[in-house]
């Protein structure tokens, strides 16, 4: 496993995997002699460990050594790898690998990695041979969160999971009593860090899954008494979690997480869908993000001067606070727009207030789509997007997607960056192509009605048409590649009895219309 190198200039970053280090390949030297194919494991070490550093990198390497040498003399107290682990950790590697086998394999199958499906498909299988999903242990926890990332979201992929293995880590850690910090001081000093920092991971990725999904998460406010400041927060196991400056990017995405969790949970409501959004919890969360901002965003975001000597570490890091962020305002403009305000819709709201609250939520959202746009395109250019597992996926889509619905231009860097971004995920192709037919579509609708002006489709209240796009007056609806997270409306057809919620996709969009070619773009 890479210990503390990270890939920094995008020369490095392109190669990293093909010619890592003597001290990096330990392991796999140990594999080759026993004629074992594991040349995707530096690459889980450089890119997905560097990004989530979930397992310890030193005693991965000894209990792999003392699978690979079971008569060996080793430690007799080194525990047994779990032949999960070990696949889970192949596939990683196999999604970011440049081995001439797998780029042989992308280059035959339309930039789709086969192989690398089928390892991560293994993995699923292994995983659920060994009762993954079913047996509360450190091992189980560690596997299920790298396994949640390592899938396709898509809906409509049969291979595909959509917070399964995330929902397993976090009924274990409650099972094994991690949510207390009673129990936390129970386990020896190692295992401590190693559960701590898990449940902070579960923490924030089910309050983002939760919003991202408009679904209720399952981790509640009061359903833990860990603090990540104290006596309890982990003693870093790894080099990537020790500084102070990470640890002000957890401190500030826990509180994040926090707003997210709570507007999850409004909008999951079925009272939501049927009456609108209560003004209160439009205000609440307005307040809330703009405090977080205020707070936190200077200090963890892109700083103005930005620093083109970053390393790959400080460069997402800044840029995934940063997203995150922003997303939240595109997330709550999707809601607005989709669902209204409740006192509007029973006309107990003045048309100037509510114009004045869908004026803020608007203009934050566009200012937030364009402020993501910059960073894919800073990311892009140093080729950070195809090493990244599965983080600024849907800040870099639903951006997008908000920019193409209403003709703006820089819906390009986002486009550029999901083709990057396609190279380990292979559905941010198909997300790519739809942007720019949704992009094409609007600016041909633009073009007809160059009188337009521009306004959230949230106003539509007044007139009591809703859903309908606002420069062009027609029905929004959603991909037919099932994953659209802003304004879609439909569920489709093959996921009939799920809920409606505006990131599934109806058969078929009124707002494409296949006579106008998508536009393309130059690179």
């Amino acid at each position: 496993m890479d210990e503390k190198q990270t890939p920094s200039p995008k020369t490095e970053s392109m190669t990293m995997v093909n010619a890592p280090s003597r001290k990096q390949n330990v392991a796999c030297d140990a594999c080759r002699s026993r004629k074992v194919k594991c040349l995707q494991v530096p690459g889980q070490a450089k890119i997905c460990h560097n990004r989530l550093p979930l397992l310890d990198s030193n005693d991965f390497r000894t209990r792999l050594r003392a699978y690979l040498y079971p008569t060996s003399t080793l430690d007799p107290n080194v525990l047994p790898l779990p032949p999960s682990l070990l696949v889970t950790v192949i596939a990683w590697g196999a999604k970011f690998s440049e081995h001439p086998l797998l780029v042989h394999d992308r280059a035959m199958n339309a930039g789709k990695s086969r192989l690398s499906r089928l390892i991560t498909k293994r993995a699923r299988e292994v995983a659920e041979g060994e009762k993954v999903h079913r047996v509360p242990s450190c091992d189980n926890v560690i596997i299920a969160l790298l396994l949640e990332p390592l899938h396709s979201h898509n809906p409509s992929d049969l291979d595909g999971l959509n917070g399964f293995w995330l929902n397993c880590a976090v009924r274990h850690l409650f099972e094994m009593g991690i949510n207390r910090t009673a129990r936390l001081r129970e386990l020896d000093e190692h295992s401590r860090a190693m559960m701590a920092y898990a449940w902070f991971m579960a923490c924030i990725c089910d309050a983002f899954a939760a919003v991202y999904w408009r679904r209720k998460p399952v981790i509640e406010a009061d359903d833990f008494d860990v603090g990540f400041v104290g006596e309890l927060s982990f003693p870093s196991f790894d080099e990537v979690l020790s500084t102070q400056d990470t640890a002000q990017n957890w401190i500030a995405l826990l509180e994040l997480a926090d707003i997210s969790r709570k507007l999850a949970r409004d909008l999951s409501k079925p009272s939501i869908m049927s009456f609108g959004i209560p003004l209160q919890v439009l205000q609440r969360a307005v307040e809330e993000l703009r405090n977080w901002k205020e707070k936190y965003l200077r200090i963890v975001g892109v700083p103005d001067n930005y620093q083109a000597n970053w390393d790959f570490i400080a460069a997402v890091s800044a840029c995934t606070c940063d997203a995150q962020y922003h997303v939240m305002w595109v997330i709550l403009h999707s809601a607005l727009d989709e669902f209204n305000v409740r006192e509007a819709k029973k006309g107990s709201m003045s048309l100037t207030t509510l114009h004045e609250l869908e004026k803020q939520v608007f203009e934050e959202a566009l200012q937030g789509a364009l402020r993501i746009s910059g960073l894919t395109s800073v990311l892009t250019s140093n080729g950070y997007l195809r090493l990244d597992p599965n983080i600024l996926h849907f800040s870099t889509y639903a951006a997008g997607m908000f920019l193409a619905r209403y003709g703006k231009v820089e819906v390009k860097t986002c486009i550029q960056g999901l083709e990057q971004y396609s190279f380990a995920y292979e559905e941010a192709h198909e997300q790519a192509k739809w942007m720019q037919q949704v992009y094409s579509s609007s600016m041909h609708q633009i073009h007809q009605r160059p009188h337009s002006v521009l306004s959230t489709s949230s106003s539509s209240i007044a007139s009591g048409s809703n859903g309908v796009h606002p420069q062009n007056g027609i029905d929004l609806a959603s991909s037919p590649v099932d994953v659209v997270y802003i304004n879609g409306t439909g569920t489709p057809s093959n996921l009939t009895g799920l809920a409606q919620t505006p990131y599934l996709e109806s058969p078929s969009d009124p707002m494409i219309d296949p006579k106008y070619p998508p536009i393309s773009f130059g690179h």
